[in-house]
């Protein structure tokens, strides 16, 4: 979803990363204790980093669309610089960004 999205707003993708890891929830006692606790799916996160290459106004518009969003994106860190000549409006960007999604319930 990350790369359809920095697709859509032109920005040439370099490479990415990814990397689960399950996020602490309601714990196993409450879960089996019942209530409104038992009925909160666990929840797991994949990290990215990504590097991209476009304009400064792709960028925003990518941005703005990541926050926005149905999926829950967390923007870790991001950092750019000029991938061009100063004259042009061409950068580099890193990303970092954490993404979330419920698991099923056992």
């Amino acid at each position: 979803q990350l790369n359809g999205l920095a697709l859509i707003h032109s920005l040439a993708p370099l490479s990415y990363q990814a990397f689960t890891e399950e996020v602490p929830s309601v714990s196993e006692e409450a879960r089996r204790a019942g209530g409104a606790a038992s009925l909160i799916a666990p929840v797991s996160k994949v990290s990215f980093a990504a590097r991209v290459v476009g304009s400064y106004a792709d960028f925003k518009n990518f941005l703005s669309n990541l926050q926005t969003n149905v999926r829950i994106f967390d923007l870790k860190s991001a950092s750019l610089q000029p991938a061009a000549k100063s004259n042009q409006d061409l950068y580099e960007f890193n990303l970092k960004v954490d993404a979330y999604y419920q698991t099923d319930l056992d």
